[in-house]
């Protein structure tokens, strides 16, 4: 088989869900349906490009489980499901070839502030980023402002994304990313706020490079990502 047949096999198993190979019952017999992790392991193993296998086949397969939720195909838990299996098939793929920052489009901190309480969003988030090829580096809740900082100047990733869906945390938000303004070792990060609490004209009210206030926007924001990173 040519390595564009396995790159396109792979990118129709991501989309119907496929990750794991298994037998099924036809008239002439039992048959084998390879998965997603069995084709990966089978295209390493083949020596074919590991950036036609993570461009083509695993941003290919993000792109289109996008489109199919953006159209009514998919409901929102189907489109993370196919976000986790390409996740999870980058996993297979770092593992095998040695993860490095060449082998991911970038670093993500994801955090909330003191008070936040829902973390649904963020979790939603971060296996969607993972989805595109971003490693994510998940804090725990209700990490303090000083902690915030100390992951992102240990981990120095390229986006701090942080999750708001109360109003009475804009304040600590404001305190965090005052402290980035101030220290010169972070004024590279780019940082996005995300959450239901997120209004018009919020991104310029607190100094953030962008926001996303609902998952139509967080979509929006990560085929930027994609097209970006290309």
């Amino acid at each position: 088989m040519k390595e564009h047949d396995f790159v396109r096999k792979i990118s129709d198993h991501l989309v119907k869900g496929g990750f794991e190979a298994y037998y099924y019952q036809t008239k002439y017999g039992i048959k084998h349906r390879p998965g997603v992790s069995e084709s990966i392991r089978t295209t390493l193993d083949r020596k074919m490009s590991q950036s036609m296998l993570c461009d083509d086949a695993l941003d290919n397969a993000m792109n289109v489980a996008i489109r199919k939720y953006e159209n009514g195909e998919y409901m929102l838990p189907e489109l993370v499901f196919r976000a986790k299996c390409t996740g999870d098939a980058r996993d297979i793929l770092w593992k095998r070839t040695g993860e490095s920052k060449e082998k991911n489009k970038g670093t993500f901190v994801l955090a909330t502030v003191p008070g936040e309480e829902h973390v649904y969003g963020k979790h939603i988030v971060a296996v969607l980023l993972k989805g595109i090829g971003f490693k994510i580096i998940d804090l725990d809740p209700d990490v303090t402002v000083n902690e915030i900082i100390r992951s992102v100047k240990y981990h120095q990733p390229d986006y701090l994304g942080i999750s708001i869906t109360t109003a009475s945390t804009i304040p600590d938000i404001k305190k965090t990313i005052g402290r980035f303004s101030e220290n010169e070792d972070l004024e590279d990060v780019k940082i996005i706020i995300g959450g239901h609490a997120v209004g018009a004209g919020f991104t310029d009210s607190i100094d953030a490079d962008s926001s996303c206030g609902d998952i139509n926007q967080t979509l929006d924001f990560i085929k930027k990502l994609l097209i970006s990173y290309k």
